[in-house]
């Protein structure tokens, strides 16, 4: 699954929050916050929320296909 969430690490790190804080904070363990950063592993939602959390971002924003898949939906304005 694509995601954004390299992109958004890289800004977080420029404000001096490193990667292993991200992770630490999500609460998901690093192979699997990993395996998702790299599209490896499609997230459980409850996941994907605390990925999201972690990285101070919207979920739509991180994760660019559940937004394309709301907009389907018609359920983002």
């Amino acid at each position: 699954m694509d995601n954004k969430i390299k992109e958004i690490i890289k800004k977080l790190n420029k404000e001096g929050i490193t990667t292993t804080e991200i992770i630490n904070n999500s609460g998901v363990g690093r192979t699997q916050f990993y395996a998702v950063l790299n599209g490896e592993s499609i997230p459980k939602l409850t996941t994907a929320i605390a990925i999201c959390k972690a990285l101070k971002a919207d979920i739509k924003d991180v994760f660019p296909e559940i937004k394309e898949s709301f907009e389907d939906a018609k359920i983002v304005n």
